[in-house]
C-alpha cells in the first residue's frame, strides 16, 4: 500500500482519483493546465517533434499556467491515448555516454524526484 511508503507525508496531502483518466485529461486541459507526459528516450519523437520538450522546460512551462506532470508505471509507461491528450512530452536524458540504450526507464519514484527537481530547480 502506498500509505505505508509515504513515510507519514500522505496524511499531509490531498489525493484524488479519477475513474475516466481521459476524461480528467480533457477537463483539466479545458481548465487552463498544461498537461506533461513523460516518456522513455527512445520513444520520445514517437508523438510528434511539436509536443516535444527538453527537461529544462519545464520550469518554464509551470511559470505560465499550472501542469499536471504525468508520470507513468514502470515498464509499461503512460497510455497511448493518454500521451496523446498531453500538450507536451518529456524524457530524462542521461549525461553518460556510456549508458546501455537497452535501460530506457527509472524506478518511477526516482524518476519523479529527478523531473520535479527540474520543475522546482
Amino acid at each position: 500500500m502506498v500509505s505505508k511508503t509515504s513515510s507519514g507525508a500522505l496524511e499531509f496531502m490531498n489525493i484524488y482519483s479519477s475513474r475516466n483518466p481521459l476524461q480528467f485529461f480533457e477537463e483539466t486541459g479545458k481548465n487552463g493546465w498544461n498537461i506533461i507526459s513523460t516518456v522513455s528516450p527512445n520513444e520520445i519523437n514517437k508523438y510528434g517533434k511539436d509536443k516535444k520538450i527538453d527537461q529544462e522546460d519545464i520550469h518554464d512551462i509551470l511559470s505560465s499556467g499550472p501542469c499536471l506532470l504525468v508520470i507513468g508505471s514502470e515498464g509499461k509507461g503512460i497510455r497511448t491515448n493518454l500521451i496523446k491528450r498531453s500538450e507536451y512530452t518529456v524524457s530524462l536524458n542521461s549525461s553518460r555516454d556510456e549508458l546501455d540504450e537497452s535501460v530506457d526507464s527509472l524506478n518511477a519514484s526516482v524518476a519523479t524526484a529527478l523531473f520535479l527537481q527540474k520543475i522546482i530547480g
